[in-house]
């Protein structure tokens, strides 16, 4: 059988107070002969006990001593008799009082310790049941991954015509079948990095490196998406420029980069066609370098905006055009916090979005 912990050095000090001025009060009064003991072994002792019914054991067996204590001791005068009689009484109630407030006081504890141990349960059961999901999505994302490239492949043979011509209605279908596909692979990739992520598996391995250089090379790649839609870029690094000392952070540079795309194609994404994106860098801290990438978008409607970094959740936007699986954003969020920065947003319905990501400056400049 496990016993309790033994109680803390404030509630021995307590404990040993309350004994020792009832163990007084009650030598005060005459033919008290040291019955105030009892309470001293009673309060000290009721802590240590594994279980809370050996308080009752204990005060059970004080309170007939008390009262064979009494009948074996000579009667004198019959005031002294009613005094025995009072100061035996008044012995029996401290102890039974005490024994009361032990049972309680020790009787919290116990539950407190109980809802402790079942938080730590269910802690672990969340973190075992975080882990097989995240270690499902991955082989699953790993197995699907193989076939979806070769449906892809083949199909990109065929409308090649690699394997012989195809018509014009026939090449009109491969570009559904090849559109449907590299849909579906982007999916599987998505979950796939989901999973890496709150799995940990991810490793962050940060460096020094230029925000205005990985601006420039994530904008080169979504650039041509950008032109299929007619949205203008407009990259404005002047206060970097001016700040050469502090145009340098600290972070995974492959990671960093992610998080800019994923930005950057959603600004892409949900913008209105012939649109705008301006991306806007500021270090108004000595230690922190800001970066906003704002879109000329429908925006995000007030109450969708607690909801945006929610893996799967598309903001009821699942039924539009616009393809997407809502797990971007979520991934964006925790790469950011793993690389020390910082991510926000605020968006005006009908004015578009912005996002803003804040990293810690290098030391280079130092």
């Amino acid at each position: 059988m496990d016993t309790l912990e033994r109680p803390s050095l404030v509630v021995v000090l307590i404990s040993t107070l309350l004994a020792m001025t009832v163990l007084s009060l009650d030598l005060m009064l005459p033919m008290g002969v040291a019955n105030g003991t009892l309470y001293v072994g009673l309060v000290l002792m009721g802590w240590w006990y594994p279980e809370r019914r050996y308080i009752f054991i204990l005060v059970v067996i004080s309170t007939a001593l008390i009262i064979v204590g009494y009948s074996a001791a000579p009667h004198g005068h019959d005031d002294h008799f009613l005094v025995a009689i009072l100061n035996r009484v008044y012995a029996i109630l401290v102890i039974w009082t005490v024994a009361f407030i032990q049972n309680y006081a020790r009787k919290k504890s116990d539950q407190l310790k109980k809802s402790q141990q079942d938080v730590l349960l269910a802690k672990e059961h969340a973190e075992l049941a975080s882990k097989a999901k995240s270690d499902f999505l991955s082989s699953m994302s790993h197995e699907l991954r193989t076939p979806m490239n070769a449906i892809i492949g083949f199909g990109e043979m065929i409308k090649h015509q690699t394997v012989g011509p195809v018509s014009k209605q026939q090449d009109e279908y491969l570009d559904y079948i090849l559109q449907s596909g590299h849909h579906l692979l982007s999916l599987i990739n998505d979950v796939l990095e989901l999973s890496k992520v709150e799995s940990g598996v991810i490793e962050i391995r940060p460096e020094d490196i230029s925000v205005a250089d990985a601006i420039a090379e994530t904008v080169r790649q979504v650039r041509a998406k950008a032109e299929k839609r007619s949205i203008f870029i407009n990259i404005n690094l002047d206060e970097l420029k001016d700040n050469s000392s502090v145009s340098a952070i600290y972070v995974d540079p492959i990671r960093f980069k992610q998080v800019l795309i994923n930005l950057l194609s959603n600004a892409i994404k949900y913008n209105r066609e012939g649109g705008k994106i301006d991306i806007l860098c500021t270090c108004d801290d000595v230690d922190v370098i800001r970066i906003a990438i704002s879109d000329s978008g429908e925006g995000i409607p007030p109450l969708a905006q607690e909801q945006i970094f929610q893996p799967f959740n598309r903001l009821g936007r699942e039924a539009g055009p616009i393809e997407g699986t809502g797990i971007g954003l979520a991934i964006t969020k925790d790469l950011v916090e793993r690389m020390n920065g910082k991510i926000y947003f605020e968006s005006i319905p009908g004015m578009g979005t912005t996002f803003w990501v804040e990293f810690p400056r290098s030391e280079l400049g130092n």
